[in-house]
């Protein structure tokens, strides 16, 4: 057996204080900083939804199986087993809300880790480094004020989180899993691993039964690898003087590639599915709104930080050009590097493509297109590239493993000083006290009538907030009823009334 040396262990013991760190910030971010808290309809509504665990037309959303029993699962966690410990009913739910994001972004680290350090045969503390700046990275592209902007990992409200945020999140993880292992599809038809393979078949499951606007990203992976299976096939057949577009040849080849045809044949049916369902039939144009949908994503690109997109072009370019230089001397590994940014590329532009599309089909598909849980969808693949540009560059001058740390600390001031506010976790302009009070008022007054044995109370609720968004009075109040009733929170489901009453709205300070 191998003996780790002392300063291999201490490189190791690095990776894990920054995973542990990591941990402990974001932790911090999502529940003290920017807290997770349930305030809106849909929030009240999801977190104690009932679905089934497969797609199914009859549902308002047929095929969100993954962010749709993911939440309530965690929120039935939060309720029976965190809150007796705290007491806190809305305190427990972001916990748990908090840690599900974290571990979700945590997994997408891991294995934008394992790749870099595959590709790039990094040691323990580089890629520490590479991962310090890869994380930051997701707060850079909107860092255009002084107060409230928008980050890669945000959304709108926890239900938003658990809908796009984490979705996305799940298919860039099973991209870089698949990066990382042997691309042959032939391994499923051998037995062992059935194990490995089980998890497997959920995790992609789970991917492509999450969102419309996430579920493409595996997917369209999945039909590169398929395109750049089919050309080496068809390559080589070409070299050895054989025909190569033959029947034989198309049998082989989907045999063999049969595992991401059939992935894929599923995820068209998942979105047939939601094309067919309840809300697919009135959130459809009635006109194709192609240059709508294209002008609302060029527009978000050009409101990004400069200083982050002229970086991101420059690194990539650098990078670029120093393979086509070198390539001739080390062949092999500098056209692997190209292989490997042009194969995410073409991921980007498929995925942009994918969102203009579907930004141009749906209503208020424009709004989507601009929204930086969807932007993300694609922009975690540029981020990717930046990274493996910036490690080649770096494997390819190991002296500038002498400035790393200084980019990434000059990286760290930007993100958490420089630019100290980022905009919240809910859509409304509520401070999070604020909310936290409205929704502890609103639970305290539901508590107190199922203590009294009453089955009907009237709720007191600022007047602001009851004119729509984010506590609609009418479709709001049995949700919160019956999600207390199911969290264990009331002995019964009560009937439960929204009355607007301007004195909460003095009570609260809302305007």
């Amino acid at each position: 057996m191998r003996s780790i040396s002392r300063e291999e262990k201490s490189r190791n013991y690095l990776l894990i204080a920054f995973f542990l760190v990591t941990g402990l910030s974001l932790y911090v971010f999502y529940t003290v900083v920017h807290p997770m808290y349930i305030f809106d309809l849909d929030d009240w509504f999801y977190i104690s939804y009932g679905r089934h665990a497969f797609p199914t037309t009859s549902l308002w959303n047929p095929s969100k199986v993954m962010p749709e029993t993911l939440l309530p699962l965690v929120s039935y966690i939060g309720a029976y087993f965190v809150y007796p410990l705290t007491g806190d009913y809305i305190q427990s739910l972001c916990c748990v809300h908090a840690l599900t994001t974290i571990l979700f972004i945590m997994t997408y680290l891991l294995y934008a880790g394992k790749v870099l350090a595959k590709r790039f045969s990094l040691d323990k503390a580089s890629l520490t480094v590479f991962l310090a700046a890869f994380l930051l990275a997701h707060f850079t592209p909107f860092l255009v004020k002084d107060f409230g902007c928008y980050h890669l990992l945000n959304s709108m409200n926890v239900n938003c989180f658990f809908n796009y945020t984490i979705p996305a999140l799940w298919n860039y993880t099973m991209c870089y899993y698949f990066m990382c292992t042997t691309p042959n599809d032939k391994k499923w038809y051998e037995k062992g691993d059935g194990r490995k393979k089980s998890f497997l078949v959920l995790g992609v499951y789970l991917a492509i039964n999450s969102n419309l606007w996430t579920s493409q990203i595996l997917m369209i992976y999945f039909g590169v690898q398929l395109l750049i299976s089919f050309i080496q096939r068809a390559g080589a057949e070409k070299r050895r003087g054989k025909r190569w577009f033959t029947v034989p040849f198309i049998v082989s080849y989907v045999v063999d590639c049969f595992p991401k045809f059939f992935a894929i044949g599923c995820w068209l049916i998942s979105m047939l599915f939601e094309i067919h369902s309840r809300r697919g039939g009135g959130f459809v144009n009635n006109s194709f709104k192609f240059w709508e949908s294209f002008y609302a994503l060029l527009s978000a690109i050009g409101s990004m930080n400069r200083v982050f997109l002229w970086l991101v072009v420059a690194i990539n370019a650098l990078a670029l050009f120093t393979a086509l230089v070198r390539r001739r001397k080390t062949h092999a590994w500098d056209m692997k590097f190209i292989f490997w940014q042009l194969e995410m590329a073409a991921c980007m532009m498929l995925c942009m493509v994918y969102q203009v599309l579907m930004g141009a089909v749906l209503k208020d598909g424009a709004g989507y297109v601009v929204r930086n849980d969807t932007l993300m969808t694609w922009m975690l693949w540029l981020l990717m590239m930046t990274v493996t540009s910036a490690a080649y560059l770096y494997r390819c001058q190991p002296r500038l493993q002498w400035l790393a740390p200084l980019l990434v600390f000059v990286l760290l001031i930007e993100v958490v000083v420089s630019y100290p506010t980022y905009v919240g976790n809910y859509a409304s302009s509520e401070t999070p006290s604020q909310v936290k009070a409205i929704d502890d008022d609103i639970i305290s007054q539901i508590v107190l009538a199922d203590k009294a044995g009453k089955n009907t109370v009237e709720v007191h609720i600022p007047v602001s907030i009851s004119t729509g968004w984010p506590l609609d009075i009418k479709n709001t109040p049995p949700k919160v009823g019956w999600t207390l009733f199911c969290h264990g929170i009331t002995e019964r489901p009560l009937t439960v009334t929204f009355l607007p009453d301007m004195e909460k709205d003095a009570q609260f300070h809302l305007d």
